[in-house]
């Protein structure tokens, strides 16, 4: 992860995944992803909707909004003409983050953004 949240991504990620709920916190909810990415998807793969949406159902019971997540933040492309995911990167860049405002703010609260 290109951001230092000062916490252990693991263990969080645990933490999230134990009591199935995912952080309110934009750039939080960063952190859950890219340990959901790094553990079930690899770079450059393409995935069904179906794949993507049982590889995180293994993990969260709603699926869906966190699969919407990883395509807002621009983690994957989704192609619905072929009804497929497209991981385009395991990681945002600080310059990502800064290039969304919502992130952006999100990531300055947790003092991770100057």
């Amino acid at each position: 992860m290109a951001l230092d949240f000062d916490r252990d991504r693991e263990a969080f990620f645990e933490k999230c995944r134990e009591s199935d709920s995912v952080p309110g916190n934009s750039a939080l909810k960063l952190v859950v992803l890219e340990e959901l990415l790094d553990r079930e998807f690899e770079t450059g793969e393409t995935y069904t909707k179906t794949e993507v949406t049982e590889r995180i159902g293994e993990h969260f019971a709603e699926p869906i909004h966190l699969r919407r997540e990883l395509v807002n933040f621009g983690y994957v492309h989704y192609d619905n003409r072929a009804n497929e995911y497209e991981i385009l990167t395991r990681t945002l860049s600080e310059e990502d983050v800064r290039e969304n405002g919502h992130l952006t703010r999100h990531a300055k609260d947790l003092g991770v953004l100057n």
